[in-house]
């Protein structure tokens, strides 16, 4: 299921393009039905877990590759597939103990696959993760998370539960309301003034007080030194919301910084990724999926 996020976002199957700059990845132009079509040209559909699947998993997405080429998969063409360091295709402790050949590893009936497909082919999957009231309709990685937090037992017994997407998104605004108040200078600490925040932040609009370029310093100054954690980050629904609830702020106090230079939303993202949003959580599952989603 994940990798369908990944060919909708053309980057299973891409092909290998020269570049005026050399080591230069282009990562477009792949695959939208890379896995049907992976599928269909395997020539030995009995062993296509085991033969093809396998070493897809663990010797090339888990994989450092000279220009990420992957020539194994398709007889006539070479592609490019990437390296994903998230730690969902790791091996396990199963896969290292194991000591027969790839070929006699587990494999499961050829019509499992053209199932499994098939289904996979009557829905939308998007890559974005909208707030609940602005939803695309489609799958989304939240999707993962569901999976992982609400249909598997063994997570169930230990406490874990899917936490839905209106809830999240209702605590991620609380939780960033009484930061900011918390954090403000005290110009803007006044209880006349707790509503422009509020506002600023449930509503993403923007008082009169906060267009003055010293409070909106103050308050872009919050957002970019604060510190999220998670102690049950869990597939991450939490800092997903976090990440979206104080990118949309950055975006909007932006314009009242008047710094003369654009807003760069990739590198924002990239910004509150690394240095405001941390998580662990008992389960290593949880985290790979956390990680991938990000």
């Amino acid at each position: 299921m994940f990798l369908h996020f990944l060919q909708k976002k053309e980057w299973m199957g891409c092909p290998v393009l020269k570049t005026e700059r050399e080591n230069e990845d282009i990562w477009q132009h792949g695959s939208i039905q890379f896995m049907a079509e992976l599928f269909k040209q395997f020539s030995n559909k009995e062993n296509f877990h085991s033969q093809c699947l396998q070493v897809l998993f663990l010797e090339t997405l888990n994989t450092k590759r000279k220009n990420n080429i992957a020539p194994f998969l398709f007889k006539d063409t070479q592609c490019r597939v990437p390296y994903l360091n998230g730690g969902l295709f790791d091996t396990d402790k199963i896969d290292k103990k194991s000591s027969k050949p790839i070929e006699a590893l587990i494999d499961f009936p050829t019509d499992y696959f053209d199932k499994l497909f098939d289904f996979f082919e009557q829905y939308n999957f998007t890559i974005d993760e909208n707030d609940p009231y602005d939803a695309e309709v489609g799958i989304d990685p939240e999707m993962l998370g569901h999976i992982f937090e609400n249909l598997l037992e063994d997570n169930r017994e230990r406490g874990a539960f899917y936490t839905p997407k209106d809830i999240v998104h209702y605590m991620c605004q609380e939780s960033l309301i009484e930061c900011i108040k918390s954090h403000v200078p005290s110009v803007l600490a006044k209880e006349e003034n707790v509503i422009a925040i509020e506002t600023f932040v449930r509503q993403h609009s923007i008082h009169d007080l906060l267009t003055k370029r010293d409070n909106a310093i103050a308050i872009d100054n919050i957002l970019t030194n604060l510190k999220v954690c998670d102690p049950a980050i869990g597939s991450g629904a939490f800092p997903m919301g976090m990440l979206k609830e104080i990118f949309e702020c950055k975006r909007i106090i932006y314009p009242y910084l008047k710094t003369n230079e654009d807003f760069k939303p990739n590198q924002a993202k990239k910004d509150i990724i690394e240095n405001n949003i941390y998580g662990v959580d008992i389960e290593n599952g949880a985290v790979d999926i956390a990680r991938l989603r990000f």
